[in-house]
């Protein structure tokens, strides 16, 4: 029986993931599908693996053959596809889901269109998952978009991206379209050309918001190393030339003047403002001694009139930011001024506050002085108790010798009396 999709996966030296991205296709709730896997050569053990699954589960189907790189391997697995819908997934990715495949099915069977776009999400290092709505390039553009022309537009004008695995496609638009791919290998922007020969054979495309239903691994892919960083360099340099393939493949067609003139500036759009502009980024990031054997690479496979312009581009780019940054420094200068004179001030607040300080601590010496004298005269004062008062003016008038008697029995009374108001309980 026909298969309603054929998942198509190309395979190469990807032994640590591969066996997670093939049981995330065996376990779908979806039955009805096949696997086709293409071992590029690989020098680890993903073949073994891939021949592993074809053995348990006879929907899997392996095809090996030397190196040739992942668009000559899709071309391959397309050719043979049986199913009416193929889906193409990435060795080191996986599918969402146990329900991926069948949503794909279900959504592109009711809006009915050559090319559907579902949404995604990203695997970091770490094993987290996040939604790929932060990153322009992953987002869906939630929209129907009629005609070839305006589907290849689109995506060149970065409403949407020309991955190929964040999308289920009509089996019948990817065959003719790999009747035109050519049999030379594309080391980089393979997804470009392939897709945009699978858009000159559709005519409806559509962006839907979905759940996640496809899992892209981030960080697996090849990273940039200094002693490279050259080779690298001319490999991006190389995507134009998937650029001139396009515009010969176009020049082959029976095509009307205006659609050749449209097809010429969206080309000349990927050259120009795609390629290119990406090329300057990375000719920027180069270490200084490898930059003239790039700017030759660069002249190399690039128009030189839109090298030479891209030049100028960027130099005026430059003298616009050096002119923002020397007006910054002006800037910055005349608040260093501010700053200065503000110091100034500040110096001669701070001198006024340490001689009304040092004012305050000889103030302050002055009324701790005045404070012993006052504790010194208290303490006196604390002497002359009552008993001392009694003696020193009876006493006194005893010493005068008169009414001497008198003065005695007085002297006694008053002695009762201080003892009486010194502990009147006990007397």
């Amino acid at each position: 029986m026909k298969p309603k999709i054929s998942v198509l996966v190309p395979v190469y030296n990807v032994e640590r993931y591969i066996r997670e991205c093939l049981d995330s296709i065996i376990n779908q709730t979806m039955k009805d599908f096949e696997v086709i896997l293409v071992d590029d050569g690989s020098t680890d053990k993903s073949g073994v693996i891939c021949d592993e699954y074809e053995k348990k589960d006879n929907r899997f189907k392996v095809i090996h053959q030397k190196n040739a790189g992942s668009l000559l391997a899709r071309k391959e697995a397309v050719l043979i596809a049986k199913g009416d819908y193929i889906v193409f997934v990435d060795s080191d990715d996986l599918l969402s889901s146990k329900n991926s495949l069948h949503r794909m099915y279900e959504i592109i069977e009711k809006e009915n269109v050559d090319i559907l776009q579902f949404s995604i999400e990203l695997l970091q290092k770490d094993g987290s998952r996040n939604i790929a709505d932060n990153l322009g390039w992953h987002k869906v553009h939630e929209e129907k978009i009629n005609g070839r022309v305006n589907i290849i537009k689109a995506c060149v004008d970065n409403r949407y991206n020309w991955c190929l695995w964040n999308k289920i496609y009509k089996a019948s638009v990817c065959k003719a379209a790999c009747n035109s791919i050519k049999n030379k290998r594309v080391i980089s922007a393979e997804d470009c050309y392939a897709y945009f020969l699978i858009v000159y054979n559709s005519n409806k495309y559509k962006g839907v918001n979905t759940d996640p239903l496809y899992v892209y691994r981030l960080g697996s892919g090849i990273t940039t190393r200094n002693d490279h960083e050259l080779e690298r360099f001319e490999m991006f340099c190389r995507e134009n030339l998937i650029v001139g393939w396009l515009n010969e493949f176009i020049s082959l067609q029976n095509l009307n003047k205006e659609e050749i003139s449209s097809y010429s500036d969206i080309l000349n759009n990927l050259s120009k403002n795609r390629f290119l502009n990406h090329c300057f980024w990375r000719y920027e990031q180069l270490m200084p001694k490898n930059k003239e054997m790039a700017h030759k690479y660069l002249c190399e496979y690039f128009d030189i009139k839109d090298v030479i312009g891209k030049m100028g581009e960027r130099y005026d780019h430059f003298k616009n930011e050096s002119n923002k940054l020397n007006k910054d420094l002006l800037g910055l200068k005349e608040i260093l001024e501010g700053c200065k004179e503000n110091e100034k001030s500040l110096k001669e607040d701070l001198l006024r506050l340490k001689e009304t300080l040092e004012r305050f601590k000889k103030e302050e010496k002055i009324l701790k002085k005045d404070i012993m004298t006052y504790k010194m005269k208290i303490n006196k004062m604390k002497l002359f108790n009552i008993k001392d008062y009694i003696k020193s003016k009876i006493f006194s008038k005893i010493s005068m010798g008169k009414k001497r008697e008198y003065y005695i029995r007085q002297y006694k009374l008053q002695k009762s009396c201080y003892k009486l108001i010194k502990d009147p309980i006990n007397n």
